[in-house]
């Protein structure tokens, strides 16, 4: 009865890991994405401009700067930089600028600086609804592109406002020199191993480091670029159309192909 009872216990101990599992796996592949935003953002009534990435950003027009756009929540995060108001500070669906006078006749929130990205009190009437949204290709919405600044500031058109969406991470592979994605680059051939690196796009991430041992030949045989150890004394070009006996191209035009050797005369007796 014990040692059924054990089993029991042991069974529901193991049905609890895994379900915690998923609820950690499922949890972590639910987490946000933030993609980079590019363009530029207009405050209608002043035409000022608000750049949403760049390396211009403060007074000396020397500072790096990048606003984030987290997909899965519609929110955005990170500072912009406008010539004319200075910093934007994105918190979720809202901005704020920091630099911004209070106006003491209009002592509002509005009034200090503060963007909102969606709500129903647009215009003077303060009864417009207004939201901005992005296209699956990333561009800014034909309808819904609009954020509010108060009376103070007015609308402001994210018709300009990009956010990436085809982000790439780069991957390495087992192959020397081939990422799985991404784009290889930094190549070394060195004398046990090949390595290099993979760089994503679009805001996503590098693999550096990359390698792949190279294997050891016992003389005379050589190591091709291929990994494989042949024969350099074996006539390889045998002209047909498989890459075999270490050829690289079916001409035998790769760099690895050894030259062919004549074949022995024949002899008649």
């Amino acid at each position: 009865m014990k040692k059924k009872n054990f089993y029991i216990i042991s069974f529901f101990a193991i049905l609890i890991i895994i379900t915690g599992f998923l609820f950690l796996q499922t949890k972590a592949d639910a987490q946000s994405t933030s993609v980079p935003v590019s363009g530029t953002a207009v405050i209608t009534n002043m035409g000022y401009s608000i750049s949403f990435s760049g390396n211009n950003g403060g007074t000396l027009g020397n500072i790096p700067y990048n606003v984030q756009y987290d997909i899965s929540n519609n929110s955005f995060s990170g500072y912009a930089w406008s010539p004319e108001y200075g910093w934007v500070n994105f918190t979720g669906l809202s901005a704020s600028i920091p630099s911004f006078s209070n106006d003491t006749e209009t002592p509002t929130n509005w009034a200090t600086g503060a963007i909102s990205l969606k709500g129903t009190n647009g215009g003077s009437s303060a009864n417009i609804p207004y939201s901005v949204a992005f296209n699956l290709d990333g561009t800014a919405n034909s309808v819904n592109h609009w954020a509010w600044g108060g009376n103070v500031i007015g609308w402001i058109d994210f018709s300009g406002v990009v956010i990436t969406t085809n982000i790439i991470n780069g991957t390495c592979s087992y192959t020397h020199y081939i990422c799985a994605s991404g784009t290889n680059s930094n190549f070394v051939d060195g004398t046990s191993t090949w390595t290099w690196d993979c760089l994503g796009a679009n805001g996503g991430t590098n693999q550096t480091g990359c390698s792949q041992d190279k294997n050891i030949c016992t003389p005379p045989q050589v190591l091709n670029s291929n990994n494989e150890c042949v024969d350099p004394t074996y006539s390889s070009c045998n002209n047909n159309l498989e890459l075999d006996n270490g050829e690289t191209g079916i001409d035998c035009g790769g760099l690895d192909c050894p030259s062919c050797k004549k074949p022995p005369k024949y002899i008649e007796n």
